[in-house]
């Protein structure tokens, strides 16, 4: 009753009442579900504090929960804590060696790092999960960076032609075509997105890419 009433406030944006109904839920009623919710709606009130304390809790009482892990670590990735990511994503690989998400999201944490063997992880990850534009993106993205441009420009047109609406895709593709010295098309990608204004939040990038053709 309490996971239902915390999903309504959320629903509602009243993130406070969201957390009180969660902490009771939790402790009535321990569950992933629960510690997850409760972890984010934390963050989103950014009490990083106590979302901290109750990851490391959950995590100390429950150590083999990993779904609460790959949330830590997908929470990483949208902090852009590449490091964090990283650690989060091979424990979890550990568990869950086949898991699509944490090696799309490993090769996603060694590329913005500039480490070694992001490419093998993306792989694995088109392997396990074929055709999910989301994971071609990243592949697209780890080949470039891996010197494979004929192939990664390949890929990221195809991730684009099925997924139109994915704006960070057709980004992708602009600085893959950059890379391989298609400025026209680099250009004419950056252009519709700088067109979209605060649609699309990566606007800052969109104009350090603009301003690097000129």
């Amino acid at each position: 009753g309490h996971l239902l009433e915390s999903d309504v406030l959320m629903a509602q944006k009243q993130l406070d009442g969201a957390t009180g109904a969660l902490r009771i839920s939790l402790a009535r009623e321990p569950s992933t579900e629960a510690a997850v919710k409760l972890h984010g709606a934390l963050l989103q009130l950014k009490k990083s504090g106590e979302a901290e304390a109750l990851a490391s809790a959950w995590r100390k009482e429950h150590p083999k929960d990993t779904i609460f892990l790959l949330h830590l670590g997908n929470q990483a990735l949208v902090a852009k804590n590449w490091p964090r990511a990283e650690t989060l994503m091979a424990e979890t690989l550990v568990a869950l060696p086949d898991h699509v998400s944490a090696n799309n999201n490993m090769a996603m944490a060694l590329m913005n790092q500039k480490k070694p063997g992001a490419l093998t992880f993306a792989e694995k990850a088109s392997r396990l999960a074929p055709n999910n534009p989301a994971v071609m993106d990243t592949l697209a993205a780890a080949m470039a960076d891996a010197g494979q441009l004929d192939k990664a420009f390949e890929l990221q047109k195809k991730v684009v032609a099925m997924a139109p609406d994915n704006m960070d895709a057709k980004l992708t593709l602009a600085r893959i075509a950059m890379k391989s010295g298609d400025k026209k098309m680099a250009r004419a990608e950056l252009e519709k997105l700088a067109y979209l204004g605060d649609k699309f939040p990566a606007q800052a990038e969109v104009a350090e890419l603009m301003r690097a053709m000129q």
